[in-house]
């Protein structure tokens, strides 16, 4: 009776979501990780911003002119939202599994070995990509709202 238990899917379930959060975890011994957390924390910032990006200094020409009626900012958009954070989603997903490329890599070559190196290299391209990616997602964005 316990053996079954103990394959049932609802329990194998759990025991996989409990690796995956230890897995990501684990990402954030990783400098990268920790770099990424920031700016992702920053990008939300700034997209939940109420005024868009003139929270960080844009003045309009004429203080005291009808600043609120000439230069109203629209919220972001629930789509704006999605692209944001799918981009989030697709750079933070490049940079666990080059992380975890690294980290294997290492451990089956521990000497240098050229395929080794290549391998590295075209993970963090892939990282690369999706970061530049990312960028002009929230360029797009965010410089929509000043335009």
């Amino acid at each position: 009776m316990d053996a079954r238990r103990a394959n049932s899917v609802p329990l194998k379930a759990i025991a996989s979501i409990r690796n995956a959060a230890r897995g990501a975890g684990l990402m954030f011994s990783e400098l990268s990780i920790r770099f990424l957390a920031a700016a992702t924390a920053g990008t939300i910032a700034v997209g939940g911003a109420r005024r868009g990006l003139d929270v960080l200094g844009a003045q309009h020409p004429l203080p005291g002119r009808g600043y609120r009626r000439h230069h109203r900012r629209r919220r972001r958009s629930a789509l704006e939202w999605c692209a944001i954070v799918l981009a989030l989603s697709l750079v933070w997903a490049a940079e666990g599994l080059n992380t975890a490329l690294e980290r294997l890599t290492d451990l089956v070559s521990p000497g240098f070995h050229p395929l080794a190196g290549k391998a590295k290299g075209i993970a963090a391209g892939a990282v690369l990509l999706a970061s530049v990616g990312g960028f002009l997602t929230g360029l797009i964005v965010f410089l929509s709202h000043l335009v």
